[in-house]
């Protein structure tokens, strides 16, 4: 069973019905979707620095007349921010609707 189908279950079952089946799920009702809160919190920390090291890597560019090391490497770095920003969306996206 696919686990958005679980969590989808667990918050839509009322919860005498959860205490008869597993307790410990019944319990865990409550706290179904904190993940999901965090990971969307993950992906809005993520956009924020991919931003600003994109950001900072132009300004170095900018000041410096063109691309130097640091700025390739900050913006590398940004590129990769981004992509990591995407792969935790598209996880939240998969296991909650």
């Amino acid at each position: 069973m696919p686990a958005r189908i679980a969590i989808e279950f667990i918050c839509n079952c009322e919860k005498a019905v959860l205490e008869s089946i597993s307790p410990k799920t019944a319990a865990y009702k409550t706290f179904a979707k904190i993940p999901m809160v965090l990971l969307i919190a993950i992906t809005g920390a993520l956009s924020g620095i991919s931003v600003a090291l994109m950001k900072c890597s132009t300004e170095l560019m900018v000041r410096y007349g063109g691309v130097t090391a640091l700025a390739g490497l900050l913006f590398g770095i940004g590129i990769g921010t981004a992509l990591c920003e995407m792969l935790v969306l598209n996880l939240a996206m998969k296991f909650y609707n």
